[in-house]
């Protein structure tokens, strides 16, 4: 490989192919580095999970995911049962030489428990009523951002789906854990920008109907009519009271979490209305389209 040329995965992978568990892997975390620093944050991903298992393959580093590079030490996170979630630094020279990472910092991020690496990588626990955009606007504000544009939360979603798959949005269920990247590094690939935030809009748009769905299917299980021509109603005892009952749809069960999770925003008088509650959803929605113009105009311009 001439010097000028930035490695890819499959060329560090065949170089992988000529090392054992007692090579000295320098030179490979030296590729890696390189790669990570010339590719977009979720095709790095992707080239580290080849990476990852043709290391494996190899005997090497089994039950560790490497998720990057500082200085010549591999970072990784143990994926055996022994130590699961905790996240070491090996050395390159010799991988017998690792540590555990004792920047690691277990905490808790607008509800969710988490293990985060000092790269920004680690574990999340998904909280009711998640789904990625929220959870990777809430990680952004966690590394210090304050007011992240969509443009940001597009460019972590992205990473967040190579790591844990791209259908996630349809499949996340409080207390799953999902994978967390590094920290952005570089900002935002405006080539590919508009079409995923708009993907994203979309998304946070589905999730929001699909909330006020399950949040009314659960008013209409409980919830009372007043004959003087009141909508249906719910207040947080008959919330808790019925949210467990034997019988009920996964909708229902979702709606009565989302109703408990959001009481505070969306009662009044101490109740839930339906018809404040679709009112409450659709400003929402205005909001997240709000968003969108805005940052998109500014982060194309």
């Amino acid at each position: 490989m001439a010097k000028s040329e930035v490695p890819t995965s499959d060329a560090i992978v065949d170089h992988i192919k000529s090392k054992d568990s007692s090579s000295n892997l320098s030179d490979i975390a030296r590729e890696i580095h390189d790669m990570m620093d010339h590719t977009k944050p979720g095709a790095s991903a992707a080239a580290m999970a080849k990476i990852n298992e043709a290391l494996h393959a190899q005997g090497i580093l089994p039950g560790v995911d490497i998720t990057g590079v500082q200085g010549q030490d591999f970072v990784g996170v143990v994926t055996s049962d022994k130590g699961e979630g905790n996240v070491i630094r090996v050395d390159s020279t010799d991988i017998s030489h690792r540590e555990r990472d004792q920047t690691v910092n277990k905490t808790e991020i607008n509800g969710r428990q988490a293990t985060i690496a000092a790269d920004g990588s680690g574990f999340v626990t998904v909280k009711p009523g998640d789904n990625p955009s929220f959870i990777a606007r809430d990680m952004l504000k966690s590394q210090g951002l304050a007011n992240p544009t969509a443009n940001d939360i597009a460019m972590y979603e992205l990473k967040l789906e190579a790591l844990n798959g791209k259908d996630i949005a349809h499949k996340l269920h409080p207390g799953d854990v999902l994978k967390l990247p590094p920290a952005l590094k570089d900002g935002i690939d405006s080539q590919f920008f508009g079409e995923r935030a708009l993907d994203t809009l979309g998304d946070t748009k589905t999730q929001l109907n699909s909330d006020l769905a399950a949040a009314q299917a659960a008013i209409q299980k409980t919830g009372h009519w007043n004959w003087f021509g009141a909508p249906y109603s719910i207040n947080m005892d008959e919330i808790t009271r019925d949210m467990n009952k034997p019988g009920l749809t996964d909708q229902e069960k979702r709606g009565y979490q989302y109703l408990k999770d959001h009481f505070s925003e969306i009662a009044v008088d101490g109740n839930v209305w339906a018809d404040k509650l679709t009112d409450w959803n659709t400003k929402k929605v205005q909001d997240a389209e709000l968003a969108f113009f805005k940052n998109t105009n500014g982060g194309m311009m």
